[in-house]
């Protein structure tokens, strides 16, 4: 069996001999049903995975093996893979009968899918064997986990492979608890070394090419707790006193006050944030948080968004309470799920929605709204809000090194902090307008 191997600005074809940590790897596989990677760069187990999965089904008839990536070129790449290594083996056992972009099957009745990581994928499938590939680096890693467990419940196998990104997402969730035993996966880490052919001066001549050594320990980690290290981010606020400083009792909000209201949401597992923001109406140059509302997903369900009068959503109180009784100049948003919604809002004549671009605009943004409550006096001032508290406490922030803006981001991934990014995208375009 042969495999791509890169070298300098082409790629040579080799055979695949096992190093003595692939091979363990791969008797880890063969024997648990379930098993997590966390692994440093470059070690070859993805093609160990690939080249696993193309021999069950080769040898064994009717197996379906499932492969989800970060997004479906990665997802594809792994398909290009396992043609590549069944075409170049000198004698094929069974021909192939189906050889398209995401799918490959034989005349067993075997196959391999890809798919791109997304909320539902692969759900409607029973699968002999499931492959997450980048596990740390999904975005919907949550959703697509949920959905994909079930798939194997009839006795089929599961690998999660992945290098770290950090402790704040699912990856480093189920790779704790299978380190403390407190799920079915199996853990296996394999270290920068794993590879023969690695030295103390290779280490050291690519870690002079890095970034940080923070960053080079990530991809190259000698340990797992190495590998898992945070990079860039601290808490948001250094302490949340900071944030209770800036509580004082406001006057209720008049239909006179021009209001900014900035909402935010996720689909399912996240919260629908909607904050409101004025002008402070006694202290000059400053501003007021007049409303904070969160919506938090059923059981089991998704947040209806619209409502009615016995429950109301936040189009139902944007249509209802805050465009039709107070002075509300426009609503901005999150684009990614709220563009329905939105168009909505301004095809019925309600108010002018404007989106909030979640790069450049969101960086500006989160750092002045943490210049805002640490600049003397503070800036933003803000009644008692349980829920606006916990999603300021939950967020860390994650500073960009070219700008030297900073953004906000979750702590744990379970965490919310939807309250806290409208905050930010109502305190800036209240700025921005001239409020």
């Amino acid at each position: 069996m042969t495999i791509e191997e890169p070298q300098g600005d082409t790629v040579s074809i080799i055979p695949f001999h096992l190093w003595p940590a692939q091979h363990e790897a791969l008797d880890t596989i063969q024997r648990e049903p379930q098993v997590i990677i966390l692994k440093a760069r470059q070690l070859g187990i993805s093609w160990l995975v690939i080249a696993y999965a193309l021999w069950l089904c080769l040898f064994h008839g009717n197996k379906t093996v499932m492969v989800f990536s970060k997004d479906q070129n990665s997802a594809n790449e792994m398909i290009r893979r396992a043609k590549g290594i069944y075409n170049r083996l000198a004698r094929k056992p069974i021909d192939m009968t189906v050889d398209n972009v995401t799918t490959i099957g034989w005349s067993n009745g075997s196959r391999i899918m890809s798919f791109a990581a997304t909320e539902d994928a692969g759900s409607s499938f029973t699968a002999s064997l499931t492959i997450i590939d980048e596990f740390a680096k999904m975005r919907y890693a949550s959703d697509l986990y949920t959905s994909v467990k079930p798939t194997i419940a009839d006795g089929g196998k599961m690998i999660i492979v992945s290098t770290a990104k950090g402790e704040a997402n699912p990856f480093h969730q189920l790779w704790s608890a299978a380190v403390n035993h407190l799920n079915n996966l199996v853990p296996l880490f394999l270290p920068w070394s794993a590879r023969p052919d690695r030295s103390i001066d290779w280490y050291a001549a690519q870690e002079s090419d890095a970034i940080s050594s923070a960053h080079h320990r990530q991809e190259y980690p000698a340990t797992a707790d190495e590998a898992f290290v945070s990079i860039g981010e601290d808490r948001f606020l250094s302490s949340i006193l900071l944030w209770d400083a800036c509580e004082e009792a406001l006057p209720p909000l008049t239909e006179h006050e021009p209001l900014i209201v900035a909402i935010d949401a996720g689909v399912s597992n996240d919260s629908f944030g909607l904050v409101g923001v004025t002008a402070h109406p006694t202290r000059a140059g400053c501003y007021a948080v007049r409303i904070a509302q969160e919506w938090k997903p059923p059981q089991n369900g998704k947040i209806d968004f619209r409502g009615n009068a016995d429950a109301p959503g936040p189009d139902w109180m944007i249509r209802n309470v805050y465009a039709s009784r107070f002075a509300l100049i426009e609503v901005v948003y999150d684009p990614y799920q709220l563009e329905s919604l939105c168009a909505d809002l301004m095809r019925d004549g309600i108010i002018q929605c404007v989106p909030f671009n979640q790069g450049k605009d969101r960086l500006e943004a989160d750092k002045y709204l943490y210049d805002a409550i640490l600049s003397n006096p503070q800036k933003i001032w803000h009644p008692d809000s349980p829920d606006l508290r916990r999603h300021i406490d939950n967020a860390n922030r994650k500073v960009d090194p070219e700008s030297r803006k900073l953004r906000i981001v979750k702590r744990e991934d379970s965490l919310k902090i939807d309250l806290s990014v409208c905050l930010s995208m109502a305190l800036y375009s209240a700025k921005m307008v001239g409020l």
